[in-house]
């Protein structure tokens, strides 16, 4: 009892913190969950959902996000932002990481061979992933053995890795490059970026924070949206909005100039059978149907 309010004191702004069973209760559920993620990839919990990401200007899809769920044994499934720091606590963070580059790649081949050879996969990669020595080989063996083009594949890295070790970072972004694979900051704009450092790395796309776009309807966030664009469009790299829901919100970022976006508008994420049969068996009834 005593550990666990020291560990929550850390934590508070003042360093005080007196124990409760509201504290007991969250250290519970960690340890909780963290004894199941032990156990999650041997079990198959792990699986990925898919995402399409959109041209503003001819609502044609020209990306896919594989996105990490949990499918716990209860029946519940988590997003990755709900788990993924605690893989980190477990060590399994970089295996995980590993299996879900290697089925998203799978998964896009398997979609170039029957229906559209243009699409793009992204996937999310961590911080730690990005720093780890065997990461370029890796990822190299994981595109070979799924035999997609490295053009056809967009990595998505938080912002806060390019501030912590920015040479090495630097180093494996400008191979990456040059192996033809392109990069994505994620959720741009609610971080502490160096907008210096941003210009001076070969970024293709920044992706900017779904919280921009819940703002849109308002006078200064539209403004502080146009600004991030703006800045993109100097630096010639793509924008993406993230969080787009409604058609007023697509309506605004089309003014901008042009762009990406994604978001529930376009489509929900989901498993690899349904996103074949809604956005790529028939794309142009569901591309009708979700942007009008």
């Amino acid at each position: 009892m005593a550990d666990t309010a020291m560990y929550s004191a850390k934590k508070s702004p003042n360093h005080i913190c007196f124990y409760s069973s509201a504290i007991r209760e969250a250290a519970e559920k960690k340890l909780l969950l963290l004894n199941d993620l032990k156990h999650a990839q041997n079990l198959g919990q792990f699986g990925l959902v898919y995402q399409q990401i959109v041209d503003l200007d001819t609502h044609k899809m020209i990306a896919v996000e594989a996105l990490l769920r949990w499918n716990r044994s209860d029946g519940t499934t988590l997003e990755a932002h709900e788990f993924v720091p605690l893989l980190k606590d477990t060590g399994l963070l970089l295996k995980v990481g590993l299996w879900a580059l290697q089925q998203a790649c799978l998964q896009m081949v398997q979609w170039h061979k029957k229906y559209n050879k243009e699409l793009k996969i992204s996937v999310n990669i961590s911080q730690a992933q990005l720093e780890h020595p065997d990461f370029l080989s890796v990822l190299s063996a994981a595109l070979q053995q799924s035999e997609l083009p490295p053009n056809k594949l967009i990595l998505e890295i938080e912002e806060s890795a390019l501030i912590c070790q920015p040479k090495l970072v630097a180093q494996v972004l400008n191979y990456l490059k040059k192996q033809g694979i392109a990069i994505a900051i994620d959720d741009f704009g609610a971080g502490l970026s160096s907008l210096s450092r941003l210009g001076s790395l070969p970024i293709d796309y920044v992706k900017i924070d779904p919280s921009f776009a819940q703002r849109l309807h308002l006078p200064q966030g539209e403004e502080l949206c146009k600004v991030i664009v703006h800045l993109a469009q100097a630096l010639d790299i793509h924008y993406v909005v993230e969080g787009v829901e409604t058609k007023a919100q697509k309506e605004r970022l089309i003014g901008m100039g042009k762009g990406y976006a994604q978001g529930y508008h376009f489509g929900w994420p989901v498993t690899a059978d349904v996103f074949t049969a809604q956005m790529l068996r028939q794309p142009q009834k569901v591309g009708a149907e979700l942007c009008v």
